[in-house]
C-alpha cells in the first residue's frame, strides 16, 4: 500500500513539474527562433524587417529608449551615440537607428509640454552628433549643418535612404 501511495505522489509531482514548464512557456511567449525580446519602441519601429544584427538593433534601441529625457538627454545619448554607433556594420542602419532615437524623444516630451523645452533645443545638435560619426565612418572629418555629397551618396546606398533623409531634414539638417 506504502508503495502504491509512493508511486501515485511520484506520479503527481512529475504531472505537476510538467504542467508548470509548459505554463510558464506559454504564459513567457517562448519562441525558439527569437531568443531575444523585441521591446515596443518607436525606436525600433522602421527596423521588424531587418535580419542582419537583428539582436544588436535591439539592444542599442533598448540603451536609447531607456535615456530619460531631462536636463541631461543630450549627455545620455551622446554616451550611448559614441558607445554603440560602431558595432554596427551597416553604418546607414546605425545611423538611422539614432536618428530614430531623436524623433522619439520629440515625440515622447510632446506628450509632457515641459519637455519640449528640453528636447527642441538639443535635437540640432544630437544630429550633428550622428552625422559626424556617420561622416567619419565614411572617411569624412568635421561636423556640418549639411550633408555632403559623399554622405548622401553612401545614405542613397540604403533601402532606408528616404527615412534618413527626412529625419536629417526635420532635424535642421539637408
Amino acid at each position: 500500500m506504502r508503495n502504491a501511495t509512493l508511486q501515485t505522489g511520484l506520479h503527481n509531482v512529475r504531472l505537476r513539474t510538467i504542467f508548470c514548464a509548459l505554463l510558464v512557456t506559454v504564459l513567457s511567449g517562448c519562441e525558439t527562433s527569437k531568443p531575444y525580446f523585441v521591446p515596443r519602441t518607436c525606436i525600433l519601429q522602421p527596423f521588424n524587417s531587418i535580419q542582419v544584427e537583428r539582436k544588436k538593433v535591439f539592444e542599442i534601441g533598448a540603451k536609447l529608449q531607456q535615456i530619460p529625457i531631462d536636463a541631461n538627454l543630450k549627455a545620455g545619448f551622446t554616451n550611448v551615440l559614441h558607445q554603440e554607433f560602431f558595432r554596427l556594420s551597416d553604418k546607414n542602419i546605425s545611423q538611422l537607428l539614432f536618428l530614430q532615437a531623436i524623433d522619439c524623444y520629440l515625440l515622447r516630451a510632446a506628450e509632457h509640454p515641459s519637455l519640449v523645452e528640453i528636447v527642441k533645443p538639443i535635437v540640432n545638435d544630437m544630429a550633428k552628433a550622428v552625422l559626424t560619426l556617420f561622416g567619419a565612418s565614411q572617411g569624412i572629418s568635421g561636423v556640418s549643418d549639411r550633408l555632403d555629397d559623399n554622405q548622401k551618396e553612401a545614405i542613397l546606398k540604403s533601402p532606408f535612404a528616404p527615412l534618413i533623409f527626412a529625419r536629417y531634414k526635420e532635424f535642421g539638417i539637408e
